[in-house]
């Protein structure tokens, strides 16, 4: 299966596909076929949707297939979404995951729209509030800018600047500029981390340079900034989190600052897999955690 960190899904009227350039050095993973061994939903089947209307980068070369499969295994039914946000579209998701949008078809890299527009972000917040759960995956530079209106209804900001490696920008890209998060990176007490038991819980995460965040004082932080990482050229400051969730209301939202964790990549200039399809991380079991949590079935 395929995939590639960052997800979207996001409905309405009027779709727009992607017609970004797949992206330099890499290609999905078509052997990487992720199952959970006993699936959480048996007789019911929430439904995730899964954003492909907001020129979302890199949905389209496949990069986040294996997750989608994955999704189905543990009893999801998923849904692929081109159309914008509306209250008819939304009332038949349990889960609405978008990952990578972009405010420009091109991904421009200075561009500063929104990948939503006003009702949009009015119907998603309502939807959320009422009972709805919602996953981001925003990354940093234009598709972080692309994101922001909308995660700001929700009290959670990015850094919008890459997280950078303590290491250096150059040893960063040495190492597919992947930092490894182990131990005082995870939370303790997240249900995130946790799972259900010892077996589900997190122990090494890989993350790839996307956006910090901060988010409101009742956040879980799952996963933390390295105390020596940089944000941009700066200390992390306020952003203290790579990933985020959050009760709003009735809703649940996830947020995590960077989209290739959930995708299944290969790096064409040495072979080596990247993101999900990595076998030397739990990836796989917080992509499980993240939607099990979200749909209820881990509190």
């Amino acid at each position: 299966m395929r995939s590639f960190l960052v997800i979207a899904i996001l409905l309405g009227i009027v779709g727009c596909s992607s017609s970004a350039k797949r992206p330099e050095h890499y290609r999905e993973d078509k052997e990487f076929h992720p199952k959970v061994a006993k699936a959480a939903y048996i007789n019911l089947h929430p439904k995730v949707c899964f954003d492909e209307g907001h020129n979302n980068l890199a949905v389209e070369f496949g990069f986040y297939d294996s997750v989608l499969e994955l999704l189905e295994s543990d009893g999801f039914e998923v849904i692929r979404l081109n159309k914008r946000f509306t209250k008819d579209v939304l009332k038949g998701c349990k889960i609405v995951y978008s990952s990578t949008v972009a405010g420009h078809p091109d991904n421009v890299d200075d561009a500063d729209e929104s990948a939503f527009d006003v009702e949009e972000i009015e119907s998603i917040t309502k939807w959320v509030r009422e009972g709805g759960n919602f996953l981001m995956m925003s990354d940093h530079g234009s598709m972080a800018k692309a994101s922001s209106k909308l995660l700001k209804q929700f009290n959670i900001h990015g850094s919008i600047e890459s997280v950078q490696h303590p290491k250096g920008v150059v040893a960063a890209f040495a190492d597919n500029g992947i930092f490894t998060l182990q131990a005082k990176e995870l939370s303790e007490t997240s249900p995130i981390v946790l799972g259900r038991n010892f077996s589900e819980r997190l122990k090494k995460i890989h993350y790839f340079r996307g956006q910090a965040l901060k988010g409101p004082a009742n956040s879980d932080y799952f996963l933390k900034v390295p105390t020596d990482a940089k944000v941009g050229t700066r200390p992390p400051g306020k952003f203290r989190a790579l990933g985020i969730a959050t009760k709003q209301g009735r809703g649940r939202v996830v947020v995590i600052g960077d989209g290739s964790v959930f995708a299944a990549k290969i790096d064409e200039r040495n072979d080596e897999k990247t993101g999900l399809n990595r076998a030397d991380n739990d990836n796989v079991q917080m992509a499980i955690n993240v939607f099990r949590w979200l749909s209820g079935a881990l509190y």
